[in-house]
């Protein structure tokens, strides 16, 4: 286990210490196949965010932590919009060498822009050298437009299943880079399993519920503004919330600690995890705690079946 700047991160050690040699899958990137690092990697089309999580950012999308545009040495902007024709070819993956495009951070909503193969295990450049950008469709389905929706409606309400024409749907999360060096299942990218974002949470939510809203709040608040947005926006910091109560909380505590692994304990703890949203009808609270495996309870005379099961 190694502490940086305040994060705790665990990692497996073989050999020499590395802690960027670790082999890492809570880092999951839910990019198009057709969204690629470098010629040689590509996405997984397997997650996305519900729209119900994604509704919550509304009002918010100036939060740093919603989106962040990449910005080459060059100056330019990767706006993802269709109006950046080209962007610099000047990082490499540093084991094959071949060209390193680097992606926007955070949600990533809409139509998908960025560079396409050229046939012959590279990207296709412009006349002067740069990497071209171009209006991205999904790999499995030429003819489908990669625009990420936030809204998925399935076929059948209850089941998470899309048809090749309906992958599009969706919006993803970029919140950590694509780590090259790696395939599209593993990546050596240093992820926090515990971070000091997460105790200000975890403090403004004990405030919250011992009736202390305004330490809550402050608390909510410095994480809020103490991130500072792109110089394209003039690095101006977040912005601080005026009133909190527990839909507030709820919403904040999500914004800071999306895909981090925690929002099944949240949502049981803020009473949400019961109700029906995508693909999930409502439940009965017994499915808060897990069944215990009945190989276990077979040779364990002391434990008995959780409630329900």
């Amino acid at each position: 286990m190694t502490v940086i700047n305040g994060l705790i991160f665990s990692q497996p050690i073989s050999g020499k210490f590395n802690v960027r040699r670790s082999d890492n899958d809570f880092a999951y990137m839910s990019t198009g196949r057709a969204q690629k690092p470098t010629p040689d990697n590509r996405g997984t089309n397997a997650s996305c965010v519900e729209p119900e999580f994604y509704y919550t950012w509304e009002g918010n999308h100036n939060d740093p932590r919603f989106h962040r545009y990449y910005q080459y040495s060059d100056g330019t902007w990767f706006m993802n919009d269709g109006t950046t024709g080209s962007v610099p070819a000047e990082d490499t993956r540093p084991d094959t060498g071949k060209f390193w495009f680097h992606f926007n951070r955070g949600l990533q909503v809409g139509q998908q822009y960025g560079p396409t193969l050229d046939g012959k295990g590279g990207f296709n450049m412009t006349n002067d050298g740069r990497i071209a950008i171009s209006m991205l469709y999904m790999e499995k389905n030429t003819t489908v437009p990669m625009d990420y929706t936030p809204e998925l409606d399935f076929d059948n309400p209850l089941e998470a299943v899309f048809s090749q024409d309906q992958i599009n749907r969706g919006v993803r999360n970029f919140k950590w880079e694509f780590d090259p060096e790696y395939g599209n299942g593993s990546s050596a990218v240093d992820v926090p399993l515990y971070r000091l974002g997460g105790i200000y949470c975890m403090r403004a939510e004990a405030y919250y519920r011992n009736g202390e809203t305004g330490l809550a709040m402050a608390d909510i608040n410095i994480l809020r503004t103490s991130r500072t947005r792109e110089a394209l926006f003039g690095s101006a910091p977040g912005i601080a919330i005026l009133s909190l109560d527990e839909e507030i909380l709820y919403n904040e505590i999500g914004f800071e600690m999306y895909w981090e692994m925690y929002r099944r304990k949240q949502m049981i703890r803020f009473g949400t995890y019961d109700e029906a949203y995508t693909a999930k009808a409502a439940t009965e609270p017994y499915l808060r705690v897990y069944a215990i495996p009945q190989e276990t309870i077979d040779v364990t005379e002391e434990i008995t079946q959780n409630i329900g099961y």
